[in-house]
């Protein structure tokens, strides 16, 4: 999102009585409506320099975009520091994010401010921290990473959720619970994550913490295969060959197969050929086409084979 998108609702917040150099206007709500931005950075320097951290994480902004100004992205990087060492979150992540593009092994610093901004509920920085705690910090925090992630998940992010999700689908720090790991697979799954909505399937193909229901994995692994996911075109596939869940069609359980097998699949090609066998030339060449067709129809670079 640009910063003249994202800067309104900040105006809002810290707009005031617009000081005495730019008596035409009198509030900087009123410039920044105006589209004078050029107005709008004295003021947003001004508030800077007097200790705003929401203005000086805009400034630092300005800088980088040019907006109301000449690029200057040396400034921007003082002001940004500025701005998180005045705690205000969104300049933290993004000074955390800056520090790892400098430098993506400096996890130790860029931590610290990612961290801050987790610590005043920064969902974002949250989902950030809780993957150091788990994933890069030299002993794992599994205590951390769940509490971050729990608060991530609370404020809507579905990678959280589907972190969380695995977490305890497998008892990474805690006691494994494939019920409490289906509850956040869903809350995933109903965002669109294809990853959580082809494990979902699994769970519920197999009554793993849900109750058994191939009707919900079909329809689960269908989503998650729309959107290119090779488990669930290899998972779709398979339940066609075998009639679970929906009526047995070889023709589609090889579309599926060949769709897996050119997605990376390693056993898919083998499971497609012995489908094969159960077809005739035209009805292969049918299943092929339906292969074809789907990637075409959804910009999947993967062809069948």
């Amino acid at each position: 999102m640009s910063i003249l998108k994202s800067f309104s609702s900040n105006v809002k917040r810290i707009a005031g009585d617009w000081f005495s150099s730019k008596p035409k206007y009198s509030s900087v709500l009123e410039a920044w409506q105006a589209e004078d931005y050029e107005a709008v950075f004295i003021w947003m320097k001004f508030q800077a320099q007097n200790g705003n951290a929401t203005s000086a994480y805009t400034l630092s902004k300005f800088l980088t975009d040019g907006t109301g100004t000449k690029i200057d992205l040396r400034e921007a990087r003082t002001w940004l520091e500025r701005a998180a060492e005045l705690g205000n979150p969104e300049a933290q992540v993004d000074l955390g994010d800056t520090i790892l593009k400098e430098d993506p092994e400096n996890f130790d610093q860029a931590i610290i401010w990612i961290k801050s901004a987790a610590d005043q509920g920064h969902a974002e920085a949250c989902f950030y921290a809780a993957n150091y705690f788990l994933y890069k910090a030299k002993i794992p925090d599994y205590a951390s990473a769940l509490r971050y992630y729990e608060t991530a998940a609370n404020s809507g992010n579905a990678e959280a959720c589907h972190h969380l999700g695995m977490m305890y689908d497998a008892g990474t720090g805690v006691a494994r619970n494939h019920t409490i790991a289906a509850q956040w697979y869903t809350k995933s799954s109903d965002a669109g994550d294809p990853l959580a909505q082809a494990r979902l399937g699994q769970m519920y193909e197999y009554g793993e913490g849900v109750p058994m229901s191939a009707e919900k994995a079909h329809d689960l692994y269908l989503a998650s295969a729309n959107q290119g996911y090779p488990t669930a075109l290899f998972s779709l596939g398979l339940l066609y060959a075998r009639g679970n869940g929906v009526p047995k069609d070889p023709m589609l359980a090889h579309k599926w197969l060949n769709l897996a097998a050119g997605a990376g699949v390693k056993l898919a090609a083998d499971t497609r050929d012995k489908i094969a066998e159960e077809l005739d030339d035209v009805h292969e060449a049918m299943a092929q086409r339906l292969a074809t067709e789907w990637l075409e129809s959804h910009s999947i670079m993967q062809k069948p084979q």
